[in-house]
């Protein structure tokens, strides 16, 4: 397909309708719920809102489970130097790359990771979102993106840049009204629109989609029963039989003593009944709908203490799928990323690498039960590589790193127990 202007503006065009759409899951993450603007406020009572926000923990739990433990690189081929090179040059920053990219995802259903070379033509990617970035698919199978937008505004500058991204090129432009002015290009070289697409899911829903309707309920019920108790301590006094002037009523108030006469007379507060029970119910029922709803468990909830990490997994089972389609969108911006690098790579130092050659291994945060897991690595030491094994414990960032900085200690070992035994070979 051919890149023209007004491609470029209709495409400009539909970032535009969707940001209205974006811009509510921005408000929701930030706490910024619906409630604070429609309330049904009432005169002389107390109108106090609240917002519990529900979708900010849900999705920061989602990304806090996936994310947390960094990513282990296994080559397939049993290629040391490609995992030196991927750990040296990409995953530095990686770590917080993915966390911001999958939460952006989450918050919006898709996010962006734009790459680029820095001053010192370093390889990086930029955590784009729905609001401020648009990618053109194309509708046959195997050709990709085939462009990508991305506005931008300078700190205090109210001018509006757009940045054009092609197979090829960057095309810059300044936004005027419904017109672009061209103020220059320049080339990349990796070989792709260099912008890479991460789905929270294959439908590119939200998560707030499947909780907003819950959390805007919980927010005014709870709200309701904040103010119920709020004009509760609005309570009218009552009196009987009896005549209370102002004056002795403002006296009353200061010194708390009141004198009334007659055998009938009584004096009380008239106070509103509250069926916290009904509420409290409502508000649970509430609260679980929305924890069902996402598949995961309440973290805050009381638990024996020698509850086993492999119970808490258990209970965890749903979350675990859920998250396994998570990773599985994340592993494919991630192999997406390394194929761009490999490309850039094979530009600077003649050498080629395949992202094919990689897996890629994610280690949930969760609970280990680490002496259980020692356990069954030493009874498959004879059967599995020690590679393979070692990326199994979450505390090992780089089992290859971790290979040799074994190896390395045992040489050692072997070196003092020559020199401790007078071993004539020994230096």
């Amino acid at each position: 397909m051919q890149i023209t202007e007004k491609l470029i503006l209709n495409c400009l065009t539909e970032l535009r309708v969707q940001q209205s759409k974006y811009k509510t899951y921005k408000r929701y993450y930030e706490g910024d719920h619906d409630i604070l603007y429609n309330y049904a406020m009432q005169d002389a009572r107390s109108n106090m809102k609240v917002v519990v926000n529900f979708c900010k923990r849900f999705i920061d739990e989602r990304v806090s489970y996936i994310t947390t433990n960094p990513i282990n690189y296994i080559s397939r081929s049993g290629d040391n130097e490609i995992i030196n090179v991927i750990e040296k040059n990409i995953a530095i920053n990686e770590k917080l790359n993915n966390q911001n990219l999958l939460k952006q995802a989450q918050i919006y259903g898709k996010a962006y990771a734009l790459a680029y070379l820095d001053s010192n033509t370093e390889f990086r990617t930029l955590t784009l979102t729905p609001l401020n970035c648009y990618v053109l698919e194309s509708e046959r199978v195997g050709e990709g993106s085939i462009l990508a937008l991305h506005t931008f505004k300078q700190k205090f500058d109210d001018t509006e840049y757009l940045d054009v991204y092609t197979s090829n090129q960057i095309l810059h432009y300044i936004v005027k009204s419904n017109n672009l002015e061209y103020i220059g290009s320049n080339e990349h070289y990796f070989g792709q629109v260099p912008v890479i697409v991460c789905r929270a899911n294959a439908e590119e829903r939200s998560l707030i989609d499947d909780i907003k309707s819950l959390n805007d309920s919980y927010n005014n019920v709870l709200s309701d029963l904040v103010n119920e108790v709020s004009d509760f301590r609005q309570c009218f006094m009552k009196v009987i039989n009896a005549e209370l002037t102002e004056e002795e009523a403002l006296k009353m108030k200061k010194s708390g003593i009141i004198h009334i006469t007659g055998d009938k007379a009584d004096i009380n507060y008239l106070t509103k009944q509250i069926n916290d029970v009904f509420v409290q119910n409502l508000l649970q029922e509430l609260e679980e709908k929305m924890f069902k709803t996402v598949s995961t468990i309440d973290s805050n909830e009381k638990m024996q203490s020698n509850t086993s990490s492999v119970a808490i997994r258990s209970r965890l089972f749903l979350l675990e799928s859920i998250c396994g389609l998570i990773q599985a969108e994340l592993e494919q911006a991630i192999r997406q990323k390394l194929q761009m690098f490999f490309t850039l790579y094979a530009i600077k130092t003649k050498k080629k690498y395949t992202h094919k050659d990689i897996i890629i291994k994610f280690t949930p945060n969760i609970p280990n039960d680490i002496a259980s897991l020692s356990d069954s690595i030493s009874k498959l030491k004879d059967i599995v590589s020690q590679r393979t094994l070692l990326s199994l414990l979450p505390f090992i960032e780089n089992p290859d790193a971790e290979i040799e900085q074994f190896k390395k200690e045992q040489e050692e070992i072997i070196d003092l127990d020559k020199v401790d035994t007078g071993d004539p070979d020994a230096e």
